[in-house]
């Protein structure tokens, strides 16, 4: 758990972060430790998370129709109006 990246892998896929930490140690070990480069390079990539971030899972607001609030590839609909 350095620098955040399976969280932020995770986040960006809608997937559990210790789905990615598995995924990312099992590539790891079958590649001889080829993929472990790919660590530092996404590290660099991954944006800051701001510090008011909710923790995972993000809490979805009652009735909405989005699960993540996290932007993703492009940005997301507005939300529905509040009746």
């Amino acid at each position: 758990m350095i620098a955040g990246v399976a969280s932020g892998v995770g986040r960006y896929f809608n997937v559990d972060p210790t789905l990615v930490r598995v995924v990312f140690a099992v590539t790891g070990l079958l590649t001889g430790g080829i993929a472990a480069l790919a660590y530092p390079i996404m590290w660099f990539l991954i944006p800051v998370e701001p510090a008011d971030a909710p923790a995972w899972p993000h809490p979805v607001a009652p009735g909405a129709t989005t699960t993540p609030t996290w932007p993703g590839p492009g940005s997301q609909p507005p939300a529905p109006p509040v009746r």
